[in-house]
């Protein structure tokens, strides 16, 4: 039941604000407002943010839902180590079961289906539990949703998104390297300037400054000798990957030297693009799930024409 004059603690929020942004973004193409390679990106941006985020294997879904009052509205120095957003993780929950829904039943049925049928059965005064939404998904994807609760919803497993894309006849870009805009080297930490003095505020649980052992709140005087100012990545970004460097901290007023060993920034960069050679089925479920209609015969030659006369 909906209690409007107290916090909510409920394992749902995934569904009701995750859900809700992976039909924010679908909407503008499905209604013509952006196009398919500008969603699709938008999408692979989500991708790699969440993966980017350690969190994603220590907080589940429906506990990110359940403790948004005391974590989510309430972050800490390790909230980035410590938890995960159910509105960018809840979006691509939503994404895969929608998939996995079209793929189950030949594109017969989808999320769509799912949310209508939970607006007909919980619009009222009584609220839905993630039971009801794995049972409406079963009832209408014809297969048992519980397992994919357990490891997208219940569990922190790394998200598949293989049998996704290709149902639509998609892939990520397997790109060798991390994209050219990316920062050559990688501390892993953040700081920011507090009365004149440059602090840590985050320190990224497997990065190079959380291995260095330094902490949330040392504050940074000198790195290799030279005094720091107000941006300790300015003088990062100068160095090479594998450098070796010395920090100059104080601890609670002690001084300490700590030697940190650079990397190169976590590879999360994840493009989704079109497969070399999609076949018929792939292309139409495409189209069918962004709603878009077929190109005709006409337009197909045009198209040819206009790539010809640019070459």
């Amino acid at each position: 039941n909906y209690d409007f004059e107290n916090e909510n603690y409920f394992d749902e929020l995934w569904v009701g604000e995750g859900v809700t942004s992976y039909y924010d973004d679908l909407a503008l193409v499905r209604s013509g407002l952006t196009s398919k390679n500008e969603y699709l990106s938008a999408l692979s941006r989500q991708i790699s943010s969440v993966e980017a985020t350690p969190g994603r294997n220590v907080q589940s879904l429906a506990l990110s839902s359940h403790d948004a009052w005391i974590k989510y509205y309430r972050p800490d120095e390790n909230s980035r180590n410590t938890s995960i957003s159910y509105y960018t993780k809840g979006s691509l929950a939503a994404f895969l079961l929608d998939l996995e829904i079209r793929r189950s039943t030949n594109d017969e049925k989808s999320l769509d289906d799912v949310m209508q049928q939970l607006w007909a059965d919980h619009s009222g005064e009584v609220g839905y539990t993630n039971e009801d939404v794995m049972r409406i998904a079963s009832e209408i994807g014809g297969f048992d949703a519980k397992p994919w609760f357990q490891s997208v919803i219940y569990g922190t497993d790394a998200l598949d998104y293989s049998q996704a894309l290709n149902w639509i006849g998609m892939q990520f870009a397997h790109e060798a390297n991390p994209p050219a805009t990316t920062e050559a080297s990688w501390l892993g930490m953040s700081s920011n300037v507090e009365d004149g003095k440059l602090i840590v505020q985050s320190v990224t649980e497997g990065g190079p400054a959380f291995a260095a052992g330094i902490n949330v709140d040392d504050e940074l005087i000198a790195l290799n000798g030279y005094r720091l100012g107000s941006s300790l990545s300015d003088r990062v970004k100068q160095l090479a990957k594998d450098d070796k460097v010395e920090l100059l901290t104080a601890r609670r007023g002690k001084l300490e030297s700590i030697e940190v060993k650079l990397a190169p920034p976590p590879q999360s960069s994840y493009r989704i693009v079109p497969l070399k050679e999609p076949t018929d089925q792939q292309q139409a479920s495409l189209r069918k799930w962004l709603h878009q209609k077929e190109k005709t015969k006409t337009e197909k030659e045009d198209k040819e024409v206009a790539a010809k006369k640019s070459e």
